[in-house]
């Protein structure tokens, strides 16, 4: 299967997104999953009922269709990340978006950052103390993405979700407690164990990962997750390798010869095997990018 992609990443999706606007303008705000294209949308809470002043999470739920994918937060070579604007009650505040660990997405030549399957893309809800128990209030969200199979087509929904208010106590609710306990236990962490480095050359990204509590770490696989599009080249190989010190990941850099940022972003999928269990550790890190 190959990715069908425009060349020109400043315009790629400019013509498909005019005519995905015109599309979606005349849906009205939906309770229910929205089928668009080869997603189905909803909007869900990890809680039935809300509590004045104290913040909730609430989660854009997607499902793709069998062979097609949408984009985490740097897409990579193609796509674009889903973005949620919400229309929300007076004195209520939404948070970003918080990212599962993506996967690397392969049609050759080309490598994205994204999500097959069914994903959900939590967002921190802040009401304020004001708000009324006995009442129900209304959170409306506009949702666009662009989902990407042999092709890259745009596509959005609008979604609403009614939530009652209580005085105190609130509780899960059951259909979608379990979505959002497994997303906190997969999503990437700070880890204070573990010592982040990064070097750019005139021709690769060097990243040297060490343990704190160990001279004889052992990682099986690591993968690098940018944050910031265009530093590496996306499809070349993450070359590891051992030093003294720890581990070192290697990868080439974007040949565009794009501005570097100043601090470097992102995330670092660490696998190691132990009598036959795979290891997993989810490393989020932010550290200076040394250009010297």
């Amino acid at each position: 299967m190959k990715l069908q992609v425009l060349e020109n990443h400043n315009i790629r999706f400019s013509i498909l997104y005019i005519l995905a606007a015109l599309l979606f303008s005349g849906n009205s705000a939906q309770a229910k999953p929205v089928l668009a294209g080869h997603v189905e949308a909803e909007l869900i809470s990890e809680i039935s009922s809300i509590v004045p002043g104290e913040p909730f999470w609430v989660a854009l739920k997607l499902r793709m269709d069998n062979d097609w994918h949408i984009n985490w937060l740097n897409p990579g070579d193609f796509g674009l990340a889903p973005t949620i604007a919400w229309q929300l009650p007076e004195g209520f505040k939404a948070g970003e978006i918080e990212w599962p660990i993506p996967e690397r997405l392969i049609f050759s030549p080309f490598v994205g950052f994204g999500y097959e399957g069914e994903k959900i893309l939590p967002v921190k809800i802040s009401p304020p103390k004001s708000v009324l128990p006995g009442t129900e209030i209304r959170i409306e969200a506009a949702a666009d993405w662009v989902v990407c199979g042999e092709v890259c087509i745009p596509g959005g929904a609008k979604l609403s979700l009614e939530l009652n208010v209580i005085k105190s106590s609130s509780l899960p609710d059951t259909n979608w407690a379990q979505l959002f306990e497994n997303f906190r236990n997969e999503a990437a962490q700070v880890d204070s164990s573990y010592r982040v480095s990064s070097k750019l050359t005139e021709k690769a990204l060097i990243i040297s990962v060490a343990e704190n509590s160990s001279n004889n770490m052992q990682i099986d696989s690591l993968i690098f997750f940018p944050e910031f599009n265009g530093l590496i080249k996306n499809a070349a190989s993450q070359k590891l390798s051992k030093d003294e010190f720890g581990y070192v990941l290697e990868i080439e850099r974007d040949p565009l010869g794009v501005t570097p940022p100043e601090r470097l972003e992102g995330i670092l999928v660490l696998r190691k095997y132990n009598d036959s269990k795979i290891i997993k550790t989810n490393l989020k890190f932010d550290v200076l990018l040394n250009k010297n």
